[in-house]
């Protein structure tokens, strides 16, 4: 993915989900307390715990939804960080 083609992606995110989003060094690997946008499957999580074991990083984290899961999948240039995350308040 070009970087054009890339701020364009990020752009639509923020704008869609109400969020200030960065984009992460290619190398990054998740931390603990930090919240992330996951491009894949459009929706945000913070890191509760983070293990590194023999097959790569292995992060417990609670979904926007409230769902508590771990997983192992690093993150890909379609993840950010989240800078700021707007609440919606339904009526």
């Amino acid at each position: 993915m070009t970087q054009e083609v890339k701020e364009f992606y990020k752009s639509n995110m923020e704008r869609m989900y109400n969020l200030k989003l960065s984009e992460l060094p290619s190398n990054a690997l998740y931390e603990v307390g930090k919240i992330y946008f996951c491009g894949y499957w459009k929706k945000t999580f913070k890191v509760l715990e983070s293990l590194n074991t023999v097959y790569g990083q292995l992060v417990k984290c609670q979904w926007s939804d409230g769902e508590i899961n771990a997983h192992s999948t690093a993150l890909t240039e379609n993840d950010f960080l989240v800078i700021e995350q707007e609440e919606i308040t339904l009526c």
